[in-house]
């Protein structure tokens, strides 16, 4: 009874370790399927296959399929009933804890959960192997950028561009350099692109493309491209005219003035032709038309925000450029009779013979002469005709052509046309008195008032005569007369004696030119002689 009563024991002992040892087992199973799928992706990381994976299972769920208790024959025996552990087996595999598995069912048929229903380590469970590749890296959402739809400004100044093309181009060169650059403060943790060709040449903008960097997202955790237009408010036009400008307008103008005038009033950059001018104001530099030159000067000023360039540097001081204009008609308009400005002076002209002589002369510079008649002969080359002079009408023929580009207005032809033109004259009457300066003490002496005429005029001298007749009385005196001459206005007077009692006197025309003044006097002795003779009556005139 006494060794019944100890087997039994003995048994209820070992009853009792059993099921202390299949939970046990169990825990180690689930704690073997949690390593069993690490290793698994850990070694299949670095090659090693699934060929390991079934000792690591054994490892911790090695068991005796066969349910029956073996006694242990090895010496791994614990002190005490509840410590000796004996694995069916005969592998030496025993817990250390004394618990002893004896539960031969478990984890025997593939397909059957042998963990307390999740331990799923049979090819047909429910597939909790992990088999996932490594997780993606996490986004911070720090990128940052302005609402959408927002307009944001560059604060580069370009060169002067002309048009799209070359606004385009500065964009494409200088992104990098200068314009990026110019972004800070609108945009964090993002990379920043130029859109190709999306420059808007008349808007003063371009676009760029914004995108998260490497690792950075938006707020939203979206890293999609963000498209924003920016606005270049110190874009520089570039000011600049190619090719010669001609002007084309209709103008039918007989001269420069007339043209002038007619610029003044209606020039306009919009008819200017042959070239073309960017981002110019052009304004009409008054009274610099020509007419016989067609052409005309402009002054040109950068309009604001646009400036020149030379491809080194640029300005905006204006230019004044000469402008052809190919456009205007010029017309000559005259009239079959002029009239001739200037006088022409009795000792110079006094018969047909010297005022052929004399125009000859002066029209050997015609041109000069043109400001001294009425019509309007800058359009045309004049001459004198020669021998048309008419002493007593006091005309004269000239021809005028037109020149250059001028053509006469109501024919538009260039033959030359005669004028006839009237001469002012200061013609001479001869044995006419003439106006004279009276002078001296004893006209009790003389009858009447003496008188000068001229009495004849050749091409070389001139002739003078005295009229006078002397009171009876005088006879008691000694009397003469004299004629003198003065070239510097009467200061100083030069007497010809020769020409004592002589009533006429006749002068070489050569020393008329310039200032001539002649004097007639009659003398008379009072004092029987003794002294000077005494000025009964003079007549100062100026030579004809």
């Amino acid at each position: 009874m006494g060794f019944d009563s100890l087997l039994k024991r003995k048994l209820k002992s070992r009853i009792s370790n059993l099921k202390i040892n299949q939970k046990r087992n169990d825990n180690y199973m689930k704690i073997s399927k949690k390593l069993l799928i690490g290793s698994i992706t850990t070694l299949g990381a670095i090659g090693v296959g699934a060929a390991v994976t079934a000792p690591l299972v054994d490892s911790f769920a090695n068991r005796n399929s066969s349910g029956v208790e073996v006694p242990n024959q090895d010496n791994n025996n614990n002190s005490g009933d509840n410590d000796n552990n004996s694995n069916p087996n005969g592998d030496g595999n025993q817990n250390q804890g004394g618990d002893e598995n004896t539960d031969g069912n478990d984890n025997q048929n593939q397909g059957q959960d042998g963990n307390n229903g999740d331990g799923n380590q049979n090819q047909g469970g429910d597939g909790d192997t992990n088999t996932d590749p490594t997780p993606p890296v996490q986004l911070q959402k720090d990128a940052t950028r302005p609402n959408d739809g927002t307009e944001i400004e560059s604060s580069v100044t370009t060169i002067p561009v002309a048009d799209v093309t070359e606004l385009n181009n500065f964009l494409s060169e200088n992104f990098e350099k200068s314009v990026k650059p110019t972004f800070n403060g609108y945009f964090k943790n993002v990379d920043v692109s130029l859109v190709k060709d999306s420059a808007n040449f008349a808007n003063k903008n371009f676009k760029i493309s914004v995108t998260p960097t490497s690792g950075h997202a938006w707020e939203d955790g979206t890293t999609d491209a963000k498209e924003y237009t920016v606005l270049l408010p110190k874009m520089l036009l570039l000011a600049r005219t190619s090719g010669a400008l001609s002007y084309n307008d209709i103008i039918i103008a007989t001269n420069s003035a007339t043209l002038d005038s007619h610029l003044k009033s209606n020039f306009t950059a919009k008819k200017f032709s042959g070239a073309t001018i960017t981002n110019y104001t052009a304004e009409y530099v008054a009274g610099s038309a020509n007419l016989e030159n067609s052409s005309f000067k402009v002054k040109l000023t950068p309009v604001v925000g646009a400036a020149w360039y030379n491809g080194v540097n640029y300005g905006t001081t204006p230019v004044t450029v000469n402008v052809s204009f190919l456009a205007a008609i010029p017309v000559v308009s005259l009239s079959s009779a002029d009239t001739f400005l200037q006088t022409f002076s009795a000792s110079e002209v006094w018969n047909t013979e010297t005022f052929n002589t004399k125009l000859t002369d002066l029209f050997k510079n015609s041109d000069s002469l043109k400001s001294s008649l009425s019509n309007d002969y800058s359009g045309t080359n004049i001459s004198y005709v020669s021998g048309s002079a008419d002493y007593d009408k006091g005309e004269f023929k000239i021809t005028a052509t037109p020149k250059g580009r001028f053509s006469w207005l109501d024919t538009r032809t260039k033959e030359a046309r005669t004028i006839t033109v009237k001469a002012n004259i200061q013609k001479i009457s001869y044995n006419t008195p003439l106006s004279v300066q009276n002078g001296g003490s004893r006209t009790d002496l003389i009858y009447g008032r003496p008188t000068v005429v001229l009495t004849s005029k050749t091409t070389n001298t001139t002739t003078y005569k005295a009229n006078y007749k002397l009171h009876e009385s005088s006879a008691q005196y000694g009397w003469t007369t004299l004629w003198s001459y003065s070239q510097d206005g009467g200061k100083t007077w030069t007497s010809e004696p020769k020409s004592a009692l002589n009533p006429t006197v006749t002068v070489n025309n050569s020393m008329v030119k310039g200032s001539l003044k002649l004097k007639f006097e009659i003398l008379f002795y009072i004092d029987g002689g003794e002294n000077a003779p005494t000025v009964g009556w003079s007549m100062t005139f100026d030579a004809i």
